[in-house]
Formats: C-alpha cells, structure tokens, sequence
C-alpha cells in the first residue's frame, strides 16, 4: 500500500482549523518527553513492549525482533481500532513515531484500508523537534515584547495574569516552566523536560500577533532545571523594560501567599536552605534557621529578600536589563498596589 507522507510544515498544529486528530504512535515514555501539541498518545508499543523488543534484538537479529514486533504492534492495532467505533467518515488523521517508520506506517496502512483518511508526518518526531529549533532561532525577532522586572514578591507574575484577562497579549515563562523562578521555586512542582518546554514556548510564540505588545516577565537564563532559549533571551533582555516595584509589607504578604508550603512545611524549607549555604553563608543561614523556628515569618523573609533575593536579582537585572520605565506602588495592600500598577502600564501603552 503506497505510504501517505505529509511534510511537517502543512501540519497546521497551532489552531487545528480542520480539526486534524493528531496520533503519537510511540511509548509512553517518548511522548512524556515531548509531543506535538494537541497529539493524543496510542502506542504501538507501550514502554515495557519496546523493552522487550529490544532484548530479542540484540540476543536473536532482527528477523526475530521484527517477527515479535509485528505480533505486538498487530494486537495494539486492534485496541486501538476499537477507538475508531464511532469515529467521523470525514476525520483526516495524521500520525507519526519517531522518525515516519515502521510504527506509524502499521497503523496508518490500517487506517487508510478500512477509510479512514490518514498521513504520516515524514520523517515524524525528528522533523517537528528539527522545525521547533529552527523557529526559536528566527520566530523571536518577529515580536514586540515588554519586560516587567522587579525583585521577588513584587508580583510580575499576577501582574502578567491581569494584563491576559484585559486582553494583552502575554507569556508567563514561569508557568511555562512549572518554577516559581527562585532557588526555592520548585515548590511540589515537577518541570517539564527541556524539549516541551521549547515546544510550549514556540507555541506560545505563534499565537502571538506581531503588531501588538506581548508583555513578559523578566528572567534569567535559567528557570529552575530549565534553559530559555538564547535568540529569544537576546530578544527579551534588549526589549522595552518597565521596573516594578512594591512596599516591602504587600511583598511580604504576597510572598507569604506563594510559598505558603513552606510556611506550612517549616523543616523541610530548613532543608532547602541548607543545601545553599554557600551561597547564602554560615551566618545568615544560622539567624533564618532561628527565625523560622520561632515562626517569625515576617522578619525571616524580610531578611532574606533584602540580604539574598534583591541583591542577587539587581545584579542581574543592571546586567541584562534596559530600563526604560519605573512604576513605585505606594498603597497598603498586595491588591491594592498591583491594581495601580496595572492602571499605570495600561496607560503608558501609547509609549511603549
């Protein structure tokens, strides 16, 4: 049966306007590493399957290891066949594995000869991760961005969220990442593996209109486990950049707010601290230690924030960072400050 190959570039994976069902054939495992998105995963071969598959391999040839092969992917097939009961006539399918091979030509000869309308993506996970490099090193400089910086527990973050149900366009990197973007930022959060990351991002990427601002958070070049991409990072750090900045009780408040774990986990942030002593010094991990033993929240993250976090983080923000705006909250509360801010970047616009 002649091979239906489509070229990654005709796959229309950002708005999926004509409703495409986008099959990743590989292991569980392939697929939690990076996938296309809005792919659902149908292995041929789940993990342990491939395994086995493998020892046969390398202790009898691959005539032994095809035959064993062809036995499993022909009864995963038939699982996977009962997915298709009340499928639509017209649904065009595309599928792929890792490279347009053996595992995604199975299932698409299949598809294909009971009529159901399906490709495969030539040269399949390869050629998308190869188009992924390739556009985070041109896609980037299509954009307007502007930076909002400002030390930790300024809230850039919420500040980001408000902006996107206003309607400005934003990219919360950070969320991206799954990381608070701190050393203490991986609170109970398991990031994604580098290649998704750069997949979510370029997605992000392409949804944006380049005539309009995109407001984004300032980072460094690492976000928890994490690498942002050198073309976009350039991108970033030569953009627009308004500077934040809050009175110290809402910063405690709203850093109270996000790290509520540890607040609520008191030895294990005792843990965490210990493991950066080198950075941080015998002496000042000795008074936290004693601070948050007596559960003197208030004077314990004022201190660290001033002593660590801010100097660390205006290092690099003189380092990295143009800036071109100031906005200084001089309200009570957390809401109350990032509300001003907010009203006050919302009308500087004009001028960004």
């Amino acid at each position: 049966m002649r091979k239906n190959y489509i070229d990654i570039s005709e796959l229309d994976y950002i708005t999926n306007t004509k409703k495409k069902l986008i099959i990743d054939v590989r292991s569980e495992a392939e697929f939690s590493i990076d996938h296309i998105p809005g792919a659902i995963n149908l292995p041929v071969l789940n993990n342990t399957e491939r395994k086995i598959i493998g020892t046969i391999y390398k202790k009898f040839g691959s005539f032994e290891a095809n035959k064993s092969g062809a036995m499993i992917i022909t009864k995963n097939i038939s699982l996977i066949l009962q997915r298709f009961i009340n499928i639509p006539k017209d649904i065009e399918v595309v599928v792929y594995c890792w490279r347009g091979g053996k595992r995604s030509f199975s299932l698409n000869t299949i598809l294909n000869s009971i009529g159901v309308k399906s490709n495969i993506i030539k040269g399949g996970y390869k050629s998308f991760r190869k188009m992924v490099i390739e556009k985070l090193e041109t896609l980037p400089i299509n954009y307007k961005f502007v930076v909002i910086a400002g030390p930790t527990g300024n809230g850039k973050t919420l500040l980001l969220e408000k902006l996107e149900k206003s309607g400005e366009k934003i990219i919360n990197l950070e969320k991206l990442a799954n990381h608070y973007g701190s050393v203490l930022g991986d609170i109970n959060l398991i990031q994604p593996t580098q290649k998704s990351f750069e997949t979510h991002l370029l997605y992000s990427l392409s949804k944006l209109d380049g005539s309009k601002i995109c407001f984004i958070e300032s980072e460094s070049k690492k976000i928890g486990k994490l690498s942002i991409p050198d073309v976009f990072l350039k991108k970033i750090r030569n953009s627009t950049c308004i500077q934040i900045e809050i009175p110290i009780d809402s910063r405690l408040e709203n850093i109270k707010e996000n790290y509520k774990y540890f607040i609520d986990n008191p030895n294990e942030l005792i843990t965490r601290l210990k493991k950066i002593k080198q950075y941080i010094g015998r002496e000042n991990l000795n008074n936290w230690i004693k601070l948050i033993n007596h559960y003197q929240w208030d004077a314990f993250i004022e201190q660290m924030i001033t002593s660590y976090y801010d100097p660390l983080y205006n290092k690099s923000l003189n380092q990295n960072y143009r800036i071109d705006f100031k906005i200084q909250g001089n309200k009570n509360t957390f809401k109350e400050n990032i509300n001003f801010i907010f009203d006050k970047i919302i009308n500087l616009k004009d001028k960004l």
